[in-house]
């Protein structure tokens, strides 16, 4: 029994092993239980059964202890209803503080995306109204219970997505623009739905929380250097790439990413030639995210630009005027290593290190060489 509870203690899942010794059929089971024997074939030649307990809270998740998470979790088994918390505007309007996240392993990528994640949902609770009963959903209600500050409930989160895709797992540094991409795949499959009804499902009437918070089109026109060809294109997308140029704000970043030279194919020429690609904005988003592309190579590396970008507090897009409402930071000279940090604003700015979370001074994040994704919530106008 003392070994049971330390092992159920020390984390949330994680793999025993039990000697012949010991009846395990005896074994105390205050939570759900499945013992599993995953070295059948080789029951004869080894003396002890090594076996791996899948573990779940009464009430709670089921989480799967696989070495090889799944895609998709509870394959094969039926899924529980999760208790459903109230959720108001006055409720999260008292929760105006964010809480620290544990990192237990390398989570402070996830950390870093979920903090924004909470704070930007705050902004727009009465969004989480189209919750499907997908799996995915189940990661949109528990999103929901978080904007409570529920510890619990965040805790829960982590699992939860950890056991659905190891990106989220915390077994290895991630790239937290990828991840947030990632986030945004799974809640979109989570809340979306037809305008016009189930039998349509085409993308263009699709309509989710990440479509609606953090899409936008695009559309380029290309002009063929070489015959001066013109054609366009568009695209949607919830990620605008940004370059960094020393001592320039974001304003004038926002600025210089929408007009390149690209190589592509012209139909005039019937080969790949230089464009001149112009981007316009045909839908802007409600919370606009920028990616900065702060890594390139360095002596044949890749590796850390380290250049500074001073960040606006408001920027302008389309005529409509955005402010800022989180950003994350990576500290360290390689994407695959380093640290991840992140500030909010609730009713002020915080800077938020994994657990430690403490007020901080916009000016104080001003200029800063480490930013690597901004955040921009569109200002409503009456």
């Amino acid at each position: 029994d003392s070994l049971w509870s330390a092992c159920i203690t020390y984390k949330p899942f994680g793999p025993i092993c039990l000697s012949e010794k010991q009846n395990i059929e005896s074994i105390i089971k205050p939570l759900h239980v499945v013992i599993k024997d995953i070295y059948a074939p080789l029951k004869e030649k080894i003396p002890l059964k090594s076996c791996k307990v899948h573990l779940s809270r009464v009430n709670s998740l089921k989480i799967n202890s696989n070495t090889q998470r799944c895609d998709k979790p509870y394959k094969g088994q039926e899924t529980e209803t999760i208790p459903l918390i109230p959720l108001t505007q006055e409720a999260i309007c008292t929760n105006t503080k964010p809480q620290g996240l544990t990192n237990s392993l390398n989570h402070c990528y996830m950390n870093s995306v979920l903090q924004n994640c909470f704070c930007i949902f705050s902004y727009f609770s009465d969004s989480f109204e189209n919750i499907n009963n997908s799996n995915e959903g189940r990661v949109v209600h528990l999103f929901k219970d978080c904007l409570l500050n529920n510890f619990q409930k965040k805790l829960q989160l982590k699992q939860y997505l950890a056991n659905y895709n190891y990106i989220f797992s915390g077994e290895q540094q991630q790239d937290a623009s990828e991840v947030f991409s990632l986030l945004c795949d799974v809640l979109h499959h989570g809340t979306k739905f037809s305008l016009l009804g189930d039998e349509f499902i085409d993308d263009s009437v699709i309509v989710s929380l990440p479509k609606t918070l953090f899409s936008f089109t695009i559309q380029t026109n290309f002009e063929c250097c070489t015959c001066s060809t013109i054609s366009n294109s568009t695209r949607n997308s919830t990620l605008f790439y940004i370059v960094p140029s020393a001592q320039q704000c974001t304003s004038v970043l926002i600025k210089n990413a929408c007009s390149e030279i690209i190589t592509k194919t012209c139909s005039q020429c019937n080969s790949d030639e230089a464009h001149l690609a112009n981007h316009f904005f045909l839908q802007e988003p409600s919370i606009l995210v920028l990616s900065v592309k702060c890594f390139g190579m360095i002596n044949g590396v890749l590796g850390k630009l380290h250049i500074e970008t001073n960040i606006d507090r408001t920027i302008a897009i389309c005529g409509r005027d955005y402010e800022l409402v989180g950003t994350i930071h990576h500290h360290g000279d390689y994407l695959t290593s380093g640290h991840y940090t992140s500030v909010v604003k609730f009713d002020k700015f915080y800077s938020c290190n994994d657990t430690v979370v403490k007020p901080i001074n916009f000016d104080k994040i001003k200029v800063s060489n480490t930013i690597y994704m901004l955040f921009y919530k569109l200002i409503q106008t009456q």
